[in-house]
């Protein structure tokens, strides 16, 4: 990994509760920022890849939808109702 120089112009107020938590993690303030830096980049990451997950499932539920495979409220209510049924019983037995 190339280092290179990164420059920013803060209030001193920041900057010093900054090198406090640096020193408090014991580590050196550039070390901490870049630990910063890394995490904020891999959740913009992860934010993106489940951005990606989720229109990939809207579409396949679009295409479904479309191609006439639906299922009718009363039916996925009757489904979840003997579910829960289900679950108070065993939840008894405990």
């Amino acid at each position: 990994m190339t280092v290179t120089t990164f420059s920013s112009c803060v209030d001193g107020t920041s900057k010093t509760a900054f090198a406090r938590a640096a020193k408090t993690s014991d580590r050196r303030v550039a070390q901490l920022l870049s630990d910063v830096m890394r995490a904020l980049v891999d959740q913009q990451r992860q934010v993106a890849d489940l951005e990606l997950l989720f229109r990939r499932q809207v579409h396949i539920g679009v295409d479904k939808a479309n191609a006439g495979a639906l299922i009718m409220t009363s039916d996925v209510e009757e489904i979840f109702c003997a579910k829960r049924q289900l679950t108070r019983l065993l939840a008894r037995q405990d």
